[in-house]
């Protein structure tokens, strides 16, 4: 922020914090001291005099005391106060015979109280923060444990005890929770020790164990703190008021759901008053808190006792009331007893499951979708869980990895969705949406528990988010097509029909919803042009890793094709790995006319395999596509279409994966090319023909110098040598 901003916030907390008149405090006010000349930020006055003087700096710490004295010595003022807007340090001016100095207090007195009456205040005037005061107060008291020696994970516990214990205090008809100006510090202790007890029974799972502050620390917290409502401050952030993530950083098991993520959850849900909701997987608590803000009767299920602690706390900060249960949903033999309670129990749920998680063949007896498996993933197995506990007609949100939406291994998982529920919604979120804690692409499933399963029939939302900005604006349009409202939607929402589980992201489906225009746009599109997928056009070979059909031989006679050979257009040997097979190999040979296209990583080069290329066994990494009919498809025209912009946008649209992108068969299968009249087709093969010949006296070209530049170096190696 600029400091005028900040003069502002801190003018903002002298209205409505200290309560001071507006006609009391002036801005960039003159004064002089000897000699030297000074532009003061902000005086508050007191009898028409200087009263507090405030420096403003982004940094408190490039503010010295000696420049503070100076400062309040030219004013003639009390008090002097160096500030970034959000957080103080506060002195007071004193005068001892002929030496004035400064004199660090904890705060400056509100209008119309002296420095004595601090801690004697009601909780009636207590008043909140905003959520980025909050968010630098819980940073100063991290600041103020690592004094102490204490570990930022060790110090946040014992925050969100004391945390606590203020939340509890404004409750009280008779505060505890203060600290009065020069009071012996055993007292503080003392009070805040009753505090804990009274606490307590409210709260055992998170106050069993003392507070581990030192009693001068404490002190200095306490006085921090007691004038603000925790109850009342951050009201308008979203999920937990406890900075975790950015405390903890992305390594802790502590992991927090993004904000934007949880209002897009909380708005897809659409939440009624009294409804009861249930998150499996609750972790600190974030998502709870903004379900309950909306008026439901919450549950939190948690694993881990510290999470569950965390998850306890960020209800309480907020006046909210909710249940936490700890045990693990997915593995616990408690899950039993809470199966026959919560079958069928609850209007609503939301789910983000740990990502990537697979759980072993010891835990899967319970579950449809793991009897018989070695393992099943976590995402799976929350799935089945959650819908267990929905009644029918009950809406289950899930975020997960986008993999779960067409990785082949998940299709089981994808079946018995739709035989247990209504898919609502599908929502690719954009890249990054989870950092730092996990840079997988992910998308939102939004499910309606149905005892006859989804139907052909069934309008099904899907939107491909490139920004969370577009947040809002998705749960718009999802909220009016369940509302029964006309909307004209964009190139990346629409409404479709799901046909099959084979592949399910956002992205393909909306490549299916898209009009035969729309495809052809940029190509030599003409009306009436045909479509076909390509699994009616060419027959598929996945490659094979090279350990299937032999090994390495530098004097093999036979190529082995791995994804960098493939370049555009062209396939590059001259670094090709080369072997002398000891396995039948015909089933992956390239044959002139083929289509070679990569199929992870940098998804999506193709190059035709040409007249002369020699023996060449397709790896791992590629697919091999053999058109079925030339009468019907020329192979330079399906390589120039997979290398048109329209190509490369259907591949893209059913390409998926976390850190790496990768294409499937089946989803390859469903890219759609124009058949164009063979005239016109030949017309591109020959334009093709030319780039590919263009490419080939290149690499020759490039193969020449290299050549050229490795005789020159030779050469000047043998000179060095000699001179």
């Amino acid at each position: 922020m600029f400091e005028k901003d900040l003069e502002k916030a801190y003018y903002k907390r002298l209205l409505e914090e200290y309560s001071y008149p507006e006609s009391s405090i002036k801005n960039e006010v003159a004064y002089s001291f000897g000699k030297a000349r000074y532009t003061l930020d902000i005086v508050v006055t007191r009898e028409n005099k200087p009263y507090i003087v405030i420096e403003i700096k982004a940094s408190v710490g490039h503010i010295t005391k000696d420049q503070l004295l100076k400062y309040a010595q030219a004013a003639g003022a009390e008090y002097v106060v160096a500030s970034d807007g959000l957080m103080d340090d506060c002195y007071r001016v004193i005068k001892d015979n002929y030496q004035t100095y400064l004199e660090k207090i904890p705060d400056i007195p509100p209008y119309g109280k002296t420095l004595e009456q601090i801690g004697f205040h009601s909780n009636e005037g207590l008043v909140g923060m905003s959520s980025a005061q909050l968010t630098d107060t819980l940073w100063k008291l991290a600041d103020i444990y690592r004094g102490q020696g204490l570990a930022t994970e060790e110090a946040l516990r014992d925050i969100l005890k004391i945390l606590l214990l203020k939340a509890y205090d404004e409750t009280l008809e008779s505060p505890l929770f203060r600290a009065k100006f020069k009071e012996e510090p055993e007292n503080v202790q003392t009070r805040i020790n009753a505090l804990a007890t009274k606490a307590s029974d409210q709260y055992p799972r998170i106050l069993k164990e003392p507070l581990i502050i030192k009693t001068e620390l404490l002190v200095k917290i306490v006085q921090i703190l007691q004038k603000y409502s925790i109850k009342e401050s951050a009201k308008d952030l979203t999920g937990s008021k406890l900075p975790i993530a950015e405390m903890l950083g992305p390594k802790s098991y502590l992991q927090a759901v993004p904000k934007d993520v949880i209002k897009l959850i909380v708005g897809v849900l659409e939440i009624k008053t009294g409804e009861k909701f249930i998150d499996p997987a609750c972790g600190v608590g974030g998502l709870l808190a903004e379900v309950a803000k909306a008026g439901a009767k919450v549950i939190g299920v948690e694993k881990n006792n510290g999470s569950a602690q965390f998850a306890e706390a960020t209800l309480a900060l907020s006046g909210l009331k909710g249940e936490i249960q700890v045990f693990d949903p997915i593995g616990s033999n408690e899950e039993n007893l809470f199966d026959r309670i919560w079958q069928s129990c609850f209007d609503c749920a939301a789910v983000v499951p740990p990502f990537g998680m697979r759980i072993s063949y010891k835990r899967l007896n319970n579950f449809k979708l793991g009897k018989s498996r070695i393992a099943q993933s976590a995402e799976a197995l929350y799935m089945e869980k959650t819908l267990q506990w929905l009644k029918l007609g009950g809406r289950l949100v899930m975020v997960i990895p986008e993999s779960f939406m067409f990785a082949d291994s998940m299709i089981e998982a994808r079946n018995f969705m739709l035989k247990k529920a209504k898919v609502k919604a599908i929502i690719s979120l954009p890249s990054g949406a989870f950092k730092p804690f996990s840079g997988a692409k992910t998308s939102l499933l939004a499910l309606e528990s149905d005892e006859n399963g989804a139907s052909l029939t069934d309008e099904v939302f899907v939107a491909v988010a490139e920004s969370v900005e577009e947040f809002d604006s998705i749960v718009n349009q999802f909220r009016s097509l369940k509302h029964g409202q006309l909307l004209k939607f964009g190139r990346n929402v629409a409404i479709v029909n799901i046909n099959s589980a084979r592949q399910m992201t956002a992205e393909y489906l909306l490549g299916e919803s898209l009009e035969p225009q729309e495809l052809n746009e940029g190509l030599v599109a003409s009306e009436g042009t045909k479509n076909a997928k390509l699994l009616e056009l060419v027959n598929f070979t996945t490659g094979t890793p090279l350990t299937t059909v032999g090994k390495e031989d530098p004097s093999g006679k036979v190529y082995y094709l791995r994804a960098g050979d493939v370049g555009e257009f062209i396939v590059n040997l001259n670094k090709s790995l080369r072997l002398n097979p000891e396995k039948d190999y015909r089933k992956y040979t390239a044959e002139p006319g083929d289509i070679l296209m990569t199929r992870a990583g940098t998804v999506g080069r193709v190059a035709l395999v040409s007249e002369n290329c020699p023996p060449m066994i397709v790896g791992a990494n590629v697919t091999k596509m053999a058109i079925k009919d030339r009468q019907v498809l020329l192979p330079e025209y399906l390589l120039g279409f997979l290398s048109s912009k329209q190509g490369e946008k259907q591949i893209k649209l059913y390409a998926g994966g976390a850190t790496i992108r990768a294409i499937s068969v089946s989803g390859l299968m469903q890219v759609k090319v124009p058949l164009l009249p063979l005239p016109t087709q030949r017309k591109m093969a020959t334009q093709v023909r030319k780039i590919i010949q263009g490419k080939l006296e290149a690499t020759q070209v490039l193969k020449e110098l290299e050549q050229k530049e490795k005789k020159m170096r030779e050469e000047l190696e043998r000179l060095t040598n000699t001179g």
